[in-house]
C-alpha cells in the first residue's frame, strides 16, 4: 500500500513539473497593418512566407487565433469590416499537397484592425504546419498582407469552395511569398502520465506498470 502512495505522489510531481515547464508556442506572422489584401472570395490561401513566429516544437493545441483586417484601399474598393471567414491549419503531405487538419469560423468587425478569438477544442498544430484562410462566396478578403518588393508574390491558392476537414488538396503554385497578418498561440499536448513517470524513473514505455507490480 505504501508503494502505491509513493507511485501516486511521484506521478503528481511529474505532472506538476511538466505543466510548469511546458512552454507555449506561436505559429504565423505578426497581426499588424501591412497595406494590402487578396480581394478574393471562394478561395483558400496558404501563408508559406518565412515565419516570424515559428516556436511550435511539438504537437500542440491551438489556444487562440489572432489576425488583422483592413479596408481594400489598394484595390480602390471599400468593404464592410464585418466578415466571416475560416482560419485554417494545413499539414504538408508531399510537394504542393496539403491536408486540412484544423479550421475555425471567425467573424471580424465591427471595426477593421486587430482581432483575436479563443480556439475551439481539439485543433492541433505540429511543427511544419502552415496557416491559411478561406473567404466564402459573396465576401471579399480583408485579411491584411504584403509581399517582397519587386515580386508578383501570388500565393499558394485553391479554388474549391468550402474544404472539409481531413481532406488533401494539391494547391496551385506561384512563389508563395505573401505574408499574412495571422498567427496562433499553442500549448504542447501533455504526454500520458505513465510515459512522463517512466522517463523520470529511467523506465521505457509501460515500465511504470511493471514497477507497481513489484
Amino acid at each position: 500500500m505504501k508503494g502505491r502512495w509513493l507511485v501516486t505522489a511521484l506521478i503528481c510531481a511529474v505532472v506538476a513539473a511538466k505543466a510548469g515547464g511546458a512552454s507555449a508556442g506561436q505559429l504565423g506572422n505578426a497581426a499588424t497593418l501591412r497595406g494590402l489584401t487578396d480581394n478574393t472570395d471562394n478561395f483558400t490561401m496558404l501563408d508559406l512566407s518565412p515565419l516570424l513566429y515559428n516556436s511550435v516544437a511539438s504537437p500542440s493545441y491551438v489556444t487562440a487565433w489572432h489576425w488583422f483586417t483592413q479596408d481594400q484601399t489598394y484595390w480602390g474598393r471599400s468593404v464592410s469590416p464585418v466578415q466571416t471567414m475560416e482560419l485554417m491549419v494545413w499539414r504538408p503531405v508531399a510537394g504542393t499537397t496539403y491536408e486540412l487538419v484544423g479550421k475555425q469560423i471567425v467573424t471580424s468587425g465591427p471595426n477593421f484592425g486587430l482581432h483575436s478569438a479563443a480556439a475551439g477544442p481539439g485543433i492541433v498544430v505540429n511543427p511544419g504546419d502552415v496557416l491559411g484562410y478561406y473567404v466564402p462566396t459573396g465576401q471579399r478578403s480583408i485579411l491584411s498582407l504584403d509581399w517582397p518588393a519587386g515580386t508578383a508574390a501570388d500565393p499558394y491558392w485553391l479554388s474549391s469552395g468550402v474544404v472539409p476537414l481531413g481532406t488533401q488538396h494539391s494547391f496551385n503554385v506561384s512563389n508563395g511569398q505573401r505574408t499574412y497578418s495571422l498567427y496562433v498561440d499553442a500549448v504542447p499536448i501533455p504526454e500520458p502520465v505513465f510515459f512522463q513517470f517512466g522517463a523520470m524513473m529511467g523506465l521505457g514505455g509501460l515500465g511504470v506498470f511493471r514497477l507497481r507490480r513489484r
